[in-house]
Parts: structure tokens; sequence; C-alpha cells
């Protein structure tokens, strides 16, 4: 019976991953929406001039940082969850027995990492998406409340997100010896060969070299605090090594994809020479994607860092004070 049970709750957990997903993107596209009919100020550099023409709040640079904020989290969620949708469905249609066991394996890594970091950056996304609105967030009229609202459990139920960071340290990244964790680690080296020299964004798959190394060298530090028979450390660390885990997975994912949308927008510039992403839709999505990759990339890889250092401080205060 137990054997059915993950089975149900493992699907489960997919499904509460797109639920973060789901609603992340429709307050961006909320976000979106109101961002480019608010009139509000004027652009930057025309601050000091009260004469100068009122804007779209799209104008504004930290407006639209916002809104590439809530884009890259809900295409990289996006992107993760496909990936589990693939794997799953290759466990039974893989050409090999081979072919469908690495499936399998990789399905059960991903699962716990779809669960948690999707349904926090979904309510990330909610979060940053009601910023954009203003007050008018904050109010039933435009929606924004409710995706924050209907979200905010997801983090939640089918097992809470620490539940799945100790599912992911402590069984699935440990599986077969930590073969499976080393396999999904490969899976990057095609993204981080073939376009490691890339002339857009070459340095940002550096970046993402960089953090799955890290990565790398955080989890074999968590297999030598179990070894010293630390696991109160690892249990306390282990939201902070799921993020990092999502973070590496998300921005490789994005990066594949600009390196496909890359040569998309090349073929069609080269079709027809006055193709603009301002004046193409097709160009546009394509440069959208590559420039997603770039912000996820710089803004979110950083953090992989940041949670190694918390990690390894040997910061054990949470143990040690009396509440």
């Amino acid at each position: 019976g137990i054997k059915h049970m993950f089975h149900m709750m493992n699907t489960a957990r997919i499904e509460v991953g797109m639920q973060g997903v789901a609603l992340g993107s429709a307050a961006y596209r909320s976000a979106l929406k109101y961002a480019k009919e608010r009139i509000q100020g004027t652009k930057a550099q025309d601050f000091k001039d009260a004469n100068a023409k009122r804007v779209a709040i799209i104008e504004h640079p930290n407006v639209r940082r916002m809104l590439l904020d809530c884009k890259a989290v809900t295409e990289a969620g996006r992107a993760m969850a496909y990936k589990a949708a693939m794997c799953e469905d290759l466990t039974i249609a893989g050409k090999t027995e081979e072919d469908r066991k690495k499936a399998h394996a990789m399905l059960e890594i991903l699962t716990p990492i779809v669960k948690a970091h999707l349904s926090e950056s979904g309510f990330h996304a909610t979060d940053v998406a009601m910023q954009i609105h203003g007050g008018y967030g904050y109010i039933k009229e435009y929606g924004v409340e409710q995706h924050m609202r209907d979200v905010r459990i997801a983090p939640v139920y089918e097992g809470t997100n620490s539940i799945q960071a100790l599912d992911l340290i402590s069984r699935k990244v440990a599986r077969r010896g930590g073969q499976d964790f080393m396999m999904l680690m490969n899976e990057m080296d095609e993204v981080l060969n073939t376009h490691g020299e890339h002339p857009v964004f070459g340095a940002e798959v550096a970046t993402l070299k960089d953090a799955k190394n890290v990565l790398i060298a955080t989890t074999m530090s968590f297999a030598g605090y179990q070894m010293q028979g630390e696991i109160e450390y690892v249990v306390q660390n282990c939201r902070q090594y799921l993020e990092m885990f999502g973070d590496v997975v998300c921005a490789w994912l994005l990066l594949e994809q600009a390196a496909i949308a890359h040569d998309k927008a090349i073929a069609l510039v080269a079709e027809d020479e006055t193709r603009t992403p301002e004046n193409n839709s097709e160009v546009g999505f394509y440069d959208g994607k590559v420039k997603t990759a770039q912000f996820y990339a710089r803004q979110y890889l950083p953090r992989v860092q940041m949670n190694a250092d918390r990690i390894k401080c040997n910061d054990k205060t949470p143990m040690e004070i009396a509440f």
C-alpha cells in the first residue's frame, strides 16, 4: 500500500508545483496589463521637468525589473514542471530499460524541488505582482490578492516544503550512493560545454557552471555532516539546500531554452532584416527568452553561493538558544 501512496503523493506534489506556476503566471499577466495602462509619473530622466509627459508605469525602471522578475520565475517554473512531466512520460515511453530507469531517477530527484521551489516562487510572483499594482493590488477588484491567497497554501500542503527539503537531501540525493544526483548534474554539461563561449550569454553559462560546482561541494559537505552524526545540522539547513538546487536547475533549463531561442531569432532576422523585437512578435518572444535567462542567471544564481555560505558557516544557534 505504501508504494501506491507515494505514487499518489508524488503526483500531487508535482500538481502543487504547477499550482504555484499557474497562479504566479496569472498574477504576472495581470501586472503586465496594469503596468501598460496605469499612467503615473514621468520617465526617470525627466523627473525634474514639471512639464514632462506622464507615462505608463511600465516605463519606470523598477517596475520593469519587477515585471521581469515575475516573468523569470514563472517561466523557470514552467520549464522545470515540463522537465518533470517529460521524465514521467519517459518512465513508460523510454526506448530502453536504461532510458526508463534514468527518467525515473531524474523524476524522483525533481519531484520535491518542483513542489517546494515552484510553490514558493509562485507566491513570490504574486507578491511582486501585487506591488506593481500598488494599493489597487490589495483590493478584490483586480484579482491579484485572490491569486496570492490561493497560492499561499501551496508551500504548506502535500508535505510542507521543509518536508520536501528533507526528502531531497536524505532520500533522493542519497539514492544509489549519490549516482542519481551526479547523473542530473552531468545532464547540465551539454549546455555548459556547448555554450560556454556563447557571444550573448556565455558569461551566464559560466556563472551556472560555478553555481553547479558550489551545489556539488555543498552536497558533499552534507554527506560529511551525516557521517559525523550531525543530523540536526543537516535538518536545520535543508531548506537552504533545496533553494540552491532549485536555482541551479531553473537557470540550466532557461539557458537551454535561450540557446534555442537565440538561433530562432537569428534565423528570423536573416529572412527579413527589418524585424526587431519591437515590431515582430516572434522575434520579441525569442529575444525575451534570452533576456529572461540572462536575468535569472544574474539575479538568482548568486543566491547559490549565499546559501552555501549560510550552510558552511556552521551556525548552530537555532539549536543552542533557549526559546
